[in-house]
């Protein structure tokens, strides 16, 4: 069951605080933590997808909200560059 919790996960993984929501989609979850449990949820429901860390610098689990998550929430991930 996608839970409130979620639903803000996935706002703040958009940007949803910034004066361009949207912005962004990306959130850096701890391996193991809470938070990473709650991203692991989304993704086998399929509304988030887990991808690799851009570098070993980074050493977190990163996820994205694919765009049913975006409808859910109704927060649409841009691609206008601005």
């Amino acid at each position: 069951m996608i839970t409130e919790s979620h639903k803000d996960l996935m706002r703040h993984a958009l940007g949803s605080s910034g004066r361009r929501p949207g912005y962004r989609n990306r959130f850096a979850a701890t391996p193991g933590s809470e938070t990473d449990a709650m991203w692991q949820e989304l993704v086998a429901a399929g509304i988030a997808r887990y991808y690799a860390a851009p570098c070993d610098v980074y050493p977190y689990n990163w996820y994205r909200v694919t765009r049913v998550g975006q409808t859910m929430v109704g927060i649409k991930e841009r691609d206008d560059g601005a």
